[in-house]
Order: structure tokens, then sequence, then C-alpha cells
């Protein structure tokens, strides 16, 4: 049997204070690379609330701007290999295949969720409570009035609107879309069958926006409404998130906390940076959250710009440390183990002239 919840949050809480240590010596890591240095970065809209806070405190802590664009994962990626940008965030990691012909490397900075919000008169954040088969119900349109008896069963005791469904999508490819449709699909056969899954679908019905920003915008601002956003966007946009009940009986609630204890859950069953994307997708166990991501920056391996390259890696070592404060933003930070292998990986993962760019001569 797998640890208590408490036992497992002790146990994360005393790493984050080993780190929080740790994090006061960021001002001396984070030197700036050089008097005109600069990193630009595109990609993930779900984890934008929070990459701008990070780059505000990253350029306190080192003089050293971090420009973000929210492109989405397939813009960011498009950006670097034009070159654009020094480093792209995606939600899906890339293929091996692409990796190797590109020439980049991939390695997780953060753990994000996939949210269903809600926007229903007198009912709060976290007092819903949607299955798989009632949310892709009511996200495809197949569910069309909150008072529908599917839903009262799963909420004895709440008082429902009688309001008619608007379902808010993702207009752009999305990350967030795959891993909510690859969950519905696996535990809704007629979802499977009828939108089946992937980071752009063919929604039957109801309200296209574009980025996690849009659909939260258009869920706070239309009664009836539900879609689905980055946790970042929950904090920044202070929804209403459901609860998820999964295939074993379990009911989860959205918090960083559980996205904390999904993620530890995850390193111990692949303890390989690697592997934690993938084994995030695993069902989840005794009330965590079930649809935990894995961000991941992308970079090349021979930068042409050596000196932006360190600081985006620097910029990087400043958010593995910044536990509390990415937990603040409503994602969890990397496990300890893998934060570490992830910054030890650096050392070999990139090169100039055939000599390791990282860690950075003092």
């Amino acid at each position: 049997m797998s640890p208590s919840f408490e036992a497992r949050w002790r146990d994360r809480v005393a790493a984050v204070l080993r780190r929080l240590a740790a994090a006061a010596v960021l001002t001396v890591v984070a030197a700036p690379a050089g008097a005109d240095t600069m990193v630009a970065g595109a990609g993930s809209a779900s984890v934008f609330p929070a990459m701008q806070q990070w780059a505000v405190r990253f350029q306190e802590a080192s003089a050293v701007p971090v420009e973000y664009q929210p492109l989405g994962s397939v813009g960011g990626l498009a950006q670097l290999d034009d070159g654009t940008v020094t480093f792209a965030i995606v939600e899906a990691q890339v293929e091996a295949k692409r990796l190797a012909g590109q020439g980049y490397v991939q390695f997780p900075i953060v753990i994000d969720a996939v949210v269903p919000v809600v926007n229903l008169p007198g009912v709060g954040p976290d007092a819903l409570t949607l299955d798989a088969e009632t949310l892709a119900g009511l996200l495809s349109g197949a569910v069309a009035r909150w008072s529908d008896p599917a839903i009262a069963a799963l909420n004895p005791g709440l008082s429902l609107p009688d309001l008619p469904v608007a379902p808010v999508h993702r207009a752009d490819p999305s990350d967030d879309t795959a891993r909510l449709t690859q969950w519905l699909a696996a535990g809704v056969p007629a979802f499977a069958q009828a939108i089946g899954s992937g980071p752009e679908v063919a929604w039957p019905g109801g309200r296209a926006a574009k980025g996690g920003a849009g659909v939260a915008a258009a869920v706070a601002g239309t009664a009836g409404a539900i879609g689905y956003v980055g946790g970042a966007d929950v904090a920044a946009a202070r929804l209403a998130p459901v609860k998820l009940k999964t295939a074993d009986g379990s009911v989860a609630s959205y918090s960083t906390a559980g996205l904390a204890i999904t993620a530890e859950a995850a390193s111990v069953a692949d303890p390989d940076p690697a592997g934690l994307g993938p084994a995030l997708v695993g069902e989840a166990d005794g009330g965590d959250w079930p649809l935990a991501v894995a961000a991941y920056a992308v970079m090349e391996q021979v930068p042409e710009d050596r000196d932006s390259s360190i600081a985006a890696l620097r910029f990087f070592q400043f958010v593995l440390a910044a536990d509390a404060e990415t937990e603040a933003l409503g994602l969890a930070p990397l496990p300890p183990a893998i934060a570490a292998a992830v910054e030890a990986s650096w050392a070999s993962g990139f090169r100039l002239a055939d000599k390791p760019i990282w860690p950075p001569a003092k």
C-alpha cells in the first residue's frame, strides 16, 4: 500500500524547505553572462503566467531579461527551428528522432496540470464532482444542461442551476487538449470513437478560444461555461476547478499539494527525467490529480549563441529551485531527485567546440 497523503506531504514539505535554503544563493549563481545578454523563449501557453513571474524574479536576481511568447508548443518549436529563440517550452515530449535530427536537448522543468473549470452561479471551487464520462458529455455537447440527472447523481445535495452548458475549447493546437482528450478517450469508448484524442480535435460544438488565457476569459465571462486550462491559469484567473472521479472510485481535487504528490509517485515509478512525462500519464492513485503533465524545455545541444544558452540554463536553474514560488503560481516543482538529475545532465548535454558549457566558468 502506498504511503498516506499526510506522510507523503510531510516528506514533500521537508524537501521544499531544504531547497528553499539552496535558493538563497540564487543571486550569486545567476550572475549575468554578459552586459547585453538576453534570453528569448516561446511555446506552451499554459505556463505563460508562471513564466512571466519567473522572468521578473530572475531579472531582479541577475539583471538578465527573459522574454517569452505563448505561441503554443508547435509555435515554440517552429521559433526554435528558425533560430528566433533560445528555448522552446512544450508539454508533450519531442520525439527522439526529431531531437536527434535537429540537434536538440530536452529536459523537464516543472509539473503542470490540465484542470476543468466552470462558471456556475452558486457553485464554488471544488464543489462540483465530474467523472470522465460526464465531463466528456459536457465538453462534447452530449450533456446540454447543468440540471442533467447524470451530474446530479455525482453531486447529491448540490444545488445545480438549470442553465444550458456552454463548452469552451482551445482554438489552437494544444498539449492541454491532447492530455485531456487522451484521458477522456481512455475512459469513455464513445468519446474515443466520436472525437478521439490529440492536440487538435473536431469538437462538435461550443466556443473556441485561443490559448489558456482565452479559454479562462471565456469561462469567466459566461454563466454556464465549462472549459479546461493549465494550473497557472486557474491561479491567475481565480477560476472554479471541478473535482474528478477516477477509475478506482477516488475523487481528486486539483491542488499544488496533490500535484506534487502525483509527480513524486511518477518519479518513483521512473527516476529518469526522460521517463517523468510518460509516468505521469498512468492512472492516478488514491485521490492524486489524474491530469498532470510535465513541461519541458527544448534547446540546441551545440548553441549558436553561447551566452544566451548559458543564461537560459541559469534561468532554468532558478526555476528548478523556486519551489515555494512555483506552488504559489499553481504549478508543482519537480521532485528533488529529478531536479538534481536534470541539472546534472547539462554538463554532458550542452557542448561547444567539444567542451561543455555547463557549469559556466566563474
